[in-house]
């Protein structure tokens, strides 16, 4: 008998026994060992418990295989089965499900597939495995000759914008363009597009004109997009021409532009310039430029009006002088710096901050006069509230030729327009003043106008009198006074209240312009 050095040795020769004599996963131990025991190597494993386990073992590697040979027997069968559908489906009739308006159904065919013959569809034994294998190859099918004529279709648009590009279709704007009817009326006859469909045809013509249009569109916004650059570069080159005026002192302030042109109109940076047809122009740079030359000289006034107040130096609208400023400040007045507008003038620097200092000099005398006028106007108009105040209210409280300014002052001291002239009534110390004058508190830096509101006071008074005495005059023994004639307007009030109107008028505009309501309902209320 055969040796066997190992267990495994024994344990395969066991097993190819088995796999001799052809030993399937449902064969029993008894019946198979009646049919093995003969052979030798049914002696390799020595104990029957050895040799059920090595048949069990083989068993189940044989089912595992079995399983696998049916899968594969079951695919290569499905397989066949859609092969054979993709070989006859047009000859057994089946509708292009592509165009179909139902999908097919194997039921509508099997009699004409059964009848030719063909093994391979009844290799399938279960009809619901018949069913789903032809509706997968219908939607396969479907898919795949949509995408054949989607390719047919690209080809013939292709081909058709070839013949499009051959015959010069390549505008479709201006004094001849070409249009779908003189395009056809040039094919017609032409046979390389007599197998074109006209749909087809027209869909190729259309997608050329968009390209032909993008590639038109493409070509003018990059000519655009060039001009912007161009014109961008010209801007910049004469607003450093400006810059480079400004730091040599060429380039004098609040130069107005119609005389300032007229020096540079043959610059080669305002030629180049003048040619932009978009963007801001050369007087809107000029006007930027001035704008920070503004605020240069606003820097430099307030920085004088500084040193000014330092020096306990007042500036008087009429009497202050340019140059008695300037030899006022100029020894501790600090300009600032302008940057790099300033680097450039190193050399003149001495001449540089003395033109500088008097400009700054002079918009210091001329704030000084533009506030007096504002004082004298906020002035004119508190009296003239004033005026009319005591106008108005002289039958309420009442106003008399014999009224004096304590008694007044108890019945209108809380009108704003009395207010704003003679203040409220407090003393140094912050109580009430016993004497009925009028005092600032300390610190209190509210404009008033005392001494003219008791100007206007007694003025109105004096005029009340007269018009009273001049009634008097007229009135016969026994007539009571009429006293409407306190209220005739001379020609001092008609003035007085054209001011006044003049004034709301004024408000409403700047409010209307400003767009605030608020704003608009305060200017009607003064």
């Amino acid at each position: 008998p055969r040796v066997y050095a190992a267990k495994d040795e024994r344990k395969t020769a066991f097993k190819e026994l088995l796999e001799d004599f052809e030993v399937t996963s449902r064969h029993k131990w008894d019946e198979t060992a009646k049919h093995i025991k003969a052979d030798e190597r049914f002696d390799a494993l020595k104990t029957l418990g050895e040799k059920k386990q090595c048949f069990n073992e083989y068993q189940t590697q044989r089912a595992k295989h079995e399983r696998e040979q049916k899968r594969l027997a079951e695919k290569a069968t499905r397989n066949e089965f859609t092969a054979m559908l993709h070989e006859r489906w047009r000859e057994w009739g089946v509708e292009d499900p592509s165009t179909a308006r139902h999908r097919p159904t194997l039921r509508d065919h099997v009699d004409v597939i059964l009848a030719s013959g063909d093994v391979r569809f009844t290799n399938v034994k279960d009809w619901r495995d018949q069913d789903d294998l032809f509706r997968a190859f219908c939607d396969d099918l479907r898919v795949r000759l949509r995408e054949e004529k989607a390719k047919e279709r690209a080809e013939s648009i292709d081909a058709f914008k070839t013949v499009l590009t051959d015959i010069g279709v390549n505008a479709f704007t201006g004094a001849d363009p070409w249009t779908w009817r003189k395009v056809r009326e040039v094919l017609e006859g032409d046979e390389r597009v007599k197998h074109v469909d006209p749909l087809v045809q027209l869909e190729a013509f259309e997608d050329h004109a968009r390209v032909i249009d993008k590639a038109d569109s493409d070509a003018k916004d990059e000519e655009r997009l060039a001009r912007l650059r161009a014109e961008r570069t010209r801007r910049g080159a004469f607003v450093a021409m400006l810059r480079s005026m400004r730091s040599r002192h060429t380039l004098p302030l609040r130069t107005p532009w119609r005389h300032f042109v007229k020096s540079i109109e043959d610059a080669p940076e305002f030629l180049e310039v003048s040619k932009n047809v978009s963007g801001s122009r050369p007087r809107e740079l000029y006007d930027d430029v001035r704008e920070e030359m503004e605020s240069d000289a606003a820097a430099d006034c307030a920085a004088v009006e500084t040193a000014a107040t330092a020096a306990n130096v007042t500036i008087v609208p009429g009497e202050t002088t340019i140059d008695a400023l300037v030899q006022a400040v100029e020894s501790t007045v600090s300009l600032p710096s302008l940057g790099s507008a300033e680097d450039d003038g190193k050399d003149d620097d001495s001449s540089s901050k003395i033109s500088r200092l008097r400009v700054a000099c002079g918009d210091a005398i001329a704030g000084a006069v533009e506030a007096g006028m504002r004082a004298s106007r906020r002035k004119e108009r508190a009296l003239d509230d004033f005026y009319y105040l005591l106008r108005s209210r002289r039958r309420d409280v009442p106003i008399t030729p014999r009224s004096t300014w304590r008694e007044i002052e108890a019945a209108l001291g809380s009108e704003r327009a009395w207010i704003k002239c003679a203040g409220d009534k407090v003393t140094s110390d912050g109580k009430p003043d016993d004497d009925g004058d009028e005092k600032s508190a300390p610190g209190d830096a509210k404009e008033t106008y005392l001494e003219d509101a008791r100007a206007v006071f007694d003025k109105y008074l004096a005029k009340l009198a007269k018009k009273e005495a001049k009634a008097r005059e007229a009135m016969e023994d026994g007539e009571a006074l009429d006293e409407e004639i306190f209220d005739q307007v001379d020609e001092e009030d008609r003035s007085m209240d054209d001011r006044r109107r003049r004034r709301r008028s004024r408000d409403d505009e700047h409010s209307d312009e400003g767009g605030g309501g608020r704003d608009r309902k305060a200017a009607r209320r003064r």
